[in-house]
């Protein structure tokens, strides 16, 4: 359920925390559902159990989890993930755009751009098996729909992969 780019720049505790956060706001971690214990954590993923322990705190310290002595820790309600998510994702997506804003594209290329971002993104965990319930019934977010709005600037604002 939890992976760990040992590569990244993001700190380990700092992906488990946006995992946590990601898997409730999908429904794939439930309300009340009992979080792994810190040493299984830990051991299934081959980190510190200081660093699984680092990430739980911070999830408790946002309220996103709770702790029941003797019994471990608790994912509390999926609204209060999905709000902290969609806050840090708009807050994501706002510097993203103001860069962009700055860097001289229009609002249109920047709409494209996004458009083919969502697709590629929705495509990319399709084929990594999550749940059609994070993309459309097509396993996209209306690629088909952008393809045919889109036209030969496209390729100019930013080429295609």
């Amino acid at each position: 359920m939890f992976h760990i780019d040992q590569h990244s720049r993001v700190p380990i505790y700092e992906q488990l925390f946006r995992q946590v956060l990601s898997l409730a706001a999908s429904g794939l971690l439930e309300e009340n559902q009992q979080m792994p214990s810190v040493r299984q954590l830990a051991s299934d993923l081959g980190i510190n159990p200081n660093t699984v322990q680092k990430a739980y705190r911070e999830l408790e310290r946002e309220g996103l989890i709770y702790s029941v002595p003797g019994r471990g820790s608790f994912l509390t309600s999926t609204d209060i993930h999905e709000r902290h998510f969609a806050q840090e994702l708009q807050e994501k997506l706002q510097e993203a755009i103001e860069l962009a804003l700055k860097s001289g594209f229009s609002e249109d290329d920047i709409r494209k751009i996004f458009e083919r971002a969502l697709d590629k993104a929705a495509e990319e965990l399709a084929a990594q098996g999550f749940p059609a319930s994070l993309t459309d019934e097509r396993g996209t977010h209306g690629s088909a729909e952008t393809e045919a709005k889109s036209t030969n600037t496209d390729s100019a604002v930013l080429p295609e992969e």
